[in-house]
């Protein structure tokens, strides 16, 4: 008998090695989608938050499963069955499923009907090419919010994840990408900018908010900002004249810079900055962190 277990859509990345990860695995799913021709225009960023989440959500559930059984296979829907309760079935989800397994990553069966009331569900299951490396860690966590001893047990909603970078990489994404996500992950870029800002205000309001979400969606993280329509910290001038406003953000490689940069959505938000301030912007790589 095939045992099941049901996805948990709830379920996110507490533990930041987890978060890297995931990241990692959408930059994957991503240029595989190019190389093949399945995406010609970027996602907006709206979609690239649900994709980014359906990648997120799969890779918590594999780690779940694998402590409970590894024999055990993952209960999906597949198709548009997106609801409040399970926002992240859906399009974004089976495409996330579809790439996964185009790569080899996991095994899927799709549903089929057994008769007029009966109908066997949808499955995945993680290939041994990504279940050998998977390493976990659950932490329940009480009322209080603090984390308990932990122990084998069932899943529940607010349990914390985490998982060992370095093996799920190497075990989900194969030797040949282990080397490049490595130094993505430890030596990531920086992209700094110099603006002066003539209108606050409307930069702040009109162009600010619409920016950042774009930028994230692009694996974009503001490490520091400072100066007009920033966050109340101020540029220090230390030798020469110091900027009006600076921002600092963490992209994980510059391939994310140029593809956030040229998205066509960005382009239009950008002529919206371009009314408020002036821009000079440039990157620079990070050194290894050990």
């Amino acid at each position: 008998m095939v045992k099941l277990v049901a996805l948990e859509p709830r379920w996110c990345a507490a533990d930041a090695d987890l978060r890297e990860v995931a990241t990692s695995l959408v930059a994957e799913l991503r240029a595989h989608e190019q190389q093949k021709g399945k995406r010609i225009r970027q996602r907006i960023a709206q979609d690239a938050l649900k994709f980014e989440r359906a990648v997120e959500v799969t890779v918590c559930n594999f780690v779940a499963i694998s402590m409970l059984d590894p024999e055990r296979w993952l209960m999906v829907r597949l198709g548009n069955y997106a609801t409040s309760a399970s926002p992240i079935y859906g399009g974004h989800f089976n495409q996330v499923v579809d790439l996964m397994a185009e790569l080899g990553l996991i095994t899927k069966q799709a549903g089929f009907r057994v008769d007029r009331k009966f109908r066997a569900p949808s499955r995945i299951k993680p290939t041994g090419r990504l279940e050998s490396g998977l390493r976990y860690v659950v932490c329940p966590r009480n009322d209080k919010g603090s984390e308990r001893p932990r122990r084998r047990t069932a899943m529940k909603t607010h349990y914390r994840v985490g998982i060992g970078l370095s093996m799920l990489v190497s075990a989900a994404l194969g030797g040949v990408a282990v080397g490049e996500l490595h130094a993505q992950a430890k030596s990531p870029v920086y992209f700094i900018g110099e603006i002066e800002v003539s209108n606050p205000d409307g930069y702040a309001k009109e162009y600010l908010p619409r920016a950042r979400e774009i930028i994230k969606a692009h694996g974009g993280r503001l490490v520091a900002a400072g100066g007009a329509a920033g966050t109340g910290s101020q540029v220090i001038a230390i030798d020469g004249e110091a900027p009006k406003r600076v921002v600092i953000y963490m992209y994980p490689s510059i391939d994310a810079v140029h593809a956030w940069r040229n998205d066509p959505e960005y382009e239009q938000v950008r002529k919206i900055g371009e009314k408020y301030a002036k821009y000079r912007t440039f990157a620079v790589q990070g050194l290894p962190q050990q």
